[in-house]
């Protein structure tokens, strides 16, 4: 499932808001697509409705109840009322139709179509729509080019990393779900592109070889594997796509008790090398590619300006595929935002805040110690 909730702040009007909304829908296929079963077939067929009335639903409940509830499999707008001039529009959106990448251009969309409508124009340049870019990827998975890459994914033996399991995980086998997530943590962002600065490294390598050294630590596995987020838009021509084009990469690292530069190090090459074949990554290379622990890395969504109406991204969570804990970091104008989404089957609340308290307390003992090695970093706090 994609769903977010935008802040409008100011002077809202709401026929033009629902109207522009429906300007979106018009325009992106993706959001006039459902899912039918026919006859005698196993899998459903994705169907394009050349028409799909919108309506914004006025709602009563609070916007933490509707990320709570359950997912609908077409596409709901909901408007919830802070104050006259404050308003909260929820989007929910079923997972083939949109990815975390998708809700920040339905934002960018929004306003465009807001804009427009003020100004009494309409918007002559067509998007992207996913099916061609599905029709790209799946053209690209059929040359010969693409054969080296998916070489190198059907080289990666995932069974055995895939199955890492923390001590403290709990057996289950009901469905998933990953409604529930830690309490935020944040670290100053120039602490942290400081020390990615030292390691002549990326920002996310640092945050992710920090991940990749918690979890060495609590399980004493060496070979780790980390899902990690990419977005599928590396082309310029993508970026306004809205579609599940992302992706999680299963990237796995050899961890040992070394200095935590040596693993930035080891991260950024792992990472850059999976990063090369991304386009021609699909689970069909290996049934066991569950991954249960995942990673991304994120800015803060732009916020955009109408005269005196702010239109920005208030919350989102998207979840592209099944996981057991995932580490999401956002970066905003001079914080790193840290936060564990987790499958409550697996994992209770305190178990993951204790996880999260220990990251926490690992990345801030890096701070203290850039040269130490791993077996001498601080999990636990000294309050």
């Amino acid at each position: 499932c994609a769903r977010c909730a935008l802040l409008l702040d100011g002077d809202l009007d709401v026929h033009t808001l629902q109207a522009a909304i429906q300007d979106i829908v018009a325009r992106h296929e993706i959001l006039r697509t459902r899912l039918e079963m026919f006859p005698r077939m196993k899998l459903p067929l994705q169907v394009i409705d050349d028409d799909l009335d919108v309506s914004i639903e006025m709602e009563s409940r609070s916007i933490d109840e509707l990320f709570a509830a359950p997912n609908s499999d077409r596409l709901e707008v909901k408007l919830l009322v802070v104050a006259p001039d404050r308003h909260l529009l929820f989007f929910s959106l079923p997972a083939f139709c949109a990815d975390g990448p998708s809700l920040r251009n339905l934002l960018k969309d929004l306003v465009q179509s807001y804009r427009a409508r003020i100004e009494g124009r309409a918007i002559e340049e067509e998007p992207m729509q996913y099916a061609d870019f599905a029709g790209w990827q799946n053209d690209l998975l059929e040359s010969a080019e693409a054969e080296v890459g998916k070489l190198y994914w059907r080289k990666r033996d995932l069974s055995e990393t895939a199955a890492l399991k923390l001590p403290f995980e709990r057996s289950s086998s009901s469905a998933f779900d990953s409604l529930a997530y830690s309490e935020e943590k944040a670290i100053e962002f120039a602490t942290i592109d400081a020390l990615a600065i030292r390691y002549n490294a990326q920002v996310s390598e640092v945050l992710l070889a920090a991940w990749y050294a918690l979890l060495w630590r609590l399980t004493g596995q060496t070979d780790l594997l980390i899902g990690v987020a990419h977005d599928g838009r590396r082309y310029e021509e993508l970026n306004s796509v809205i579609g599940p084009v992302a992706k999680y990469l299963p990237l796995t690292c050899t961890v040992d008790d070394i200095p935590f530069a040596q693993l930035v190090q080891r991260v950024h090459e792992v990472a850059a090398e999976a990063q090369q074949w991304q386009d021609v990554f699909t689970y069909e290379f290996d049934e066991s590619a569950v991954m249960p622990f995942t990673f991304e890395y994120k800015n803060r969504a732009e916020s955009f300006r109408i005269g005196d109406l702010e239109f920005s991204m208030y919350r989102e969570d998207v979840c592209l595929d099944r996981f057991k804990i995932r580490l999401s970091c956002e970066r905003d104008a001079q914080t790193l935002k840290l936060q564990f989404y987790f499958d409550e089957k697996y994992y209770d609340a305190n178990a993951i805040s204790y996880l999260s308290s220990q990251y926490y307390t690992l990345l801030n003992s890096v701070v203290a110690q850039p040269d130490a090695r791993l077996s001498q970093m601080n999990l636990l706090s000294d309050a």
